[in-house]
């Protein structure tokens, strides 16, 4: 799945205890207080309210200044530069990866 350099990770159940990804571009999936389910994308922010569930459906005010009732994020993924494509690197698979010293 990769798209312009990027390829997002697997598909993580989130906790509800916080963001465990601030300042990563992901992909969120959660559930509004009215039981909609969505799908958003964008930079991960530990001050989002959705990302702690104890804060599910109690009124907030978010970062354009709107206020709304906080949803819960129930699943998210992290997209990852894919560097090797980027940089055109060639990878060998039929090279034997080095082994670190000390290592039988």
């Amino acid at each position: 799945m990769a798209e312009n350099g990027y390829e997002w990770g697997p598909l993580v159940l989130h906790d509800g205890k916080g963001c465990p990804c601030h300042g990563e571009w992901v992909e969120v999936h959660g559930v509004l207080p009215d039981q909609t389910r969505v799908k958003a994308e964008g930079f991960a922010d530990r001050k989002h309210g959705d990302w702690l569930w104890a804060n599910f459906g109690k009124i907030g005010v978010y970062d354009d200044g709107k206020t709304g009732r906080a949803g819960k994020i129930i699943a998210y993924r992290i997209r990852r530069r894919n560097l090797h494509k980027m940089f055109h690197i060639k990878i060998d698979a039929d090279q034997p990866a080095p082994v670190p010293e000390g290592v039988e």
